[in-house]
């Protein structure tokens, strides 16, 4: 019914528990495609023995090349019509399965996803376990020509999906050998299926700030930038870039923040300028217009939900500031966008761009239905999306 893709390097550690979730789920019916990526830590041993415990699992051997080329072998080998990936550091919800399969049994869609854990323990040993919610209707076929936004509401993520194989085959997707590789690939696979169903459970638990993980590896910011060019490549390549562009611009641009929010976070102020310059370089060259929202300054006057939604779209927070307080920055403003949100009612807001060569004011609808105490994240999110799209 499904293979389970399961790369693994230098994680000894953590692949028993990874393991263990697979080959106890309650859904039987399944392979495990292990594949071992040159580990030198003692982890081949380790998928060596569960290999010899339980038949469904065929474990491969092969020289460190990465995670992307490994997740590749995996679908060569694959028997099944849909395929799932797991990465061996993190592990599955013991009905993963059964109830990612239930709607692939009744109705057939391209991909199914699920909500997911993010589960950290920090370096005192305390454990944190938070569930994220994807921002997308549950328990309902989703077709991607009426909601192209799924390429960035299904999130970037290859794992906590279960996808047809064809997706990958009759596209020619190849999984890129650097690190972020989801992002040159899960939304071009989205863009690429009929359907898609959400279950509503979280069902995948993430680990996160591993030590070793690439995603935290200094060294590899700058593969996002790869990444990247590849995802636009292969919309240009296929004609579907033009179709694409709105939903694109905004994946890039929150990619870009991401990587730059990663390393104002661990990297000193000098590298932190030549990243931010780069990746600068990277989203104007395909979406100039963006420049105005890198460089702008955000003045809120409002709704309280409104300036925590900007804080979710600025590169920097102190791009967001108080609209009562503009006179202190007036000089500084002078030759920037500037953006005043305005919310005199529920639902309307107010948008004036202007620079030291023009002033344009327009009225837009933004609709925000819900108190700054009612609000959670996801809803933030859809508000930002909506602000963004505005900007």
């Amino acid at each position: 019914m499904v293979s389970v893709i399961i790369p693994v390097y230098n994680v000894c550690e953590y692949v028993d528990v990874c393991l263990k979730s697979v080959v106890g789920q309650t859904w039987k019916e399944f392979e495990i495609i292990l594949i071992d990526d040159g580990s030198t830590d003692g982890s081949d041993k380790k998928c060596r023995i569960w290999s010899e415990t339980d038949s469904r699992i065929r474990f491969v051997c092969k020289d460190n090349e990465g995670l992307g080329p490994s997740r590749n072998l995996g679908l060569q080998l694959a028997r099944y019509e849909y395929v799932t990936f797991l990465d061996s550091d993190d592990w599955w919800d013991r009905h993963y399965l059964e109830e990612m399969l239930k709607p692939v049994q009744k109705m057939g869609p391209d991909i199914v996803c699920c909500d997911i854990h993010y589960w950290e323990k920090n370096e005192n040993g305390k454990t944190s376990d938070s569930v994220s919610k994807l921002r997308i209707e549950a328990e309902q076929m989703l077709y991607v020509s009426e909601n192209r936004e799924l390429i960035n509401t299904s999130r970037t993520f290859m794992w906590g999906k279960i996808y047809k194989k064809k997706l990958f085959t009759e596209n020619r997707i190849v999984v890129p050998d650097y690190a972020y590789e989801d992002v040159a690939v899960t939304p071009f696979a989205v863009a690429n299926a009929s359907c898609l169903y959400r279950v509503s459970k979280p069902l995948y638990y993430y680990r996160r700030k591993r030590p070793g993980s690439l995603a935290n590896c200094v060294a590899r910011f700058g593969d996002m930038k790869l990444s990247l060019q590849e995802l636009i490549f292969r919309f240009v390549h296929n004609d579907i870039f033009e179709l694409y562009k709105k939903q694109l611009k905004k994946l890039f641009y929150s990619q870009v923040r991401f990587i730059v929010k990663k390393a104002q976070m661990v990297c000193e102020k000098e590298e932190i300028c030549k990243i931010k310059e780069i990746y600068f370089e990277l989203l104007v060259h395909y979406f100039p217009e963006m420049r105005k929202v890198w460089n702008g300054t955000f003045l809120v006057e409002g709704k309280k939900e409104l300036k925590a939604a900007l804080r979710m779209i600025a590169i920097d927070e102190r791009q967001v500031r108080d609209y009562r307080e503009a006179g202190e920055w007036k000089d500084e403003l002078r030759e920037k966008i500037c953006i005043v949100l305005d919310v005199p009612d529920i639902g309307k807001a107010s948008l004036l761009h202007s620079s030291d060569e023009n002033c344009e004011c327009r009225n837009v609808r933004i609709d925000c239905p819900f108190s700054i105490e009612e609000a959670d994240e996801g809803r933030l999110w859809n508000l930002a999306d909506k602000i963004f799209y505005e900007l």
